[in-house]
């Protein structure tokens, strides 16, 4: 057809060229497929581990608002009960102080008894 003519053994080199190239072409691609599945093994896997991360650090923040509002809620009840203590506190101190603002002065040479009776209901 072209006029070129191949000498037997230059023919049979040449097959065997191209059977190589063949199988050359068929490895790479194997390999390349095997490749490709590693990395679709490797995203599923990290997929896999990431969401369940996600899952473990969703509920462990869950579980730590929960108590944060928990606190809240302590805390709101403690600073009404100090809020209570403080006005129970502030209106005995007032009463007591009336009490011995009512107190005649006498000789004032020091604590009368009266005003030393006052002394215990500090207590």
């Amino acid at each position: 057809m072209f006029g070129l003519t191949l000498s037997k053994p230059a023919f049979y080199a040449l097959v065997v060229a191209a059977v190589l190239a063949l199988a050359g072409l068929g490895f790479w691609r194997g390999m390349a497929a095997i490749d490709n599945a590693r990395e679709a093994a490797v995203a599923s896997a990290i997929e896999t581990r990431d969401s369940y991360w996600r899952e473990q650090i969703a509920t462990s923040n869950a579980a730590a608002e929960k108590e944060r509002a928990t606190i809240a809620e302590r805390v709101i009840d403690a600073e009404a009960a100090r809020g209570a203590a403080d006005a129970a506190a502030a209106d005995a101190y007032e009463k007591l102080r009336n009490k011995n603002e009512a107190l005649p002065d006498g000789d004032g040479c020091g604590v009368s008894a009266e005003r030393g009776g006052l002394l215990d209901e500090i207590r």
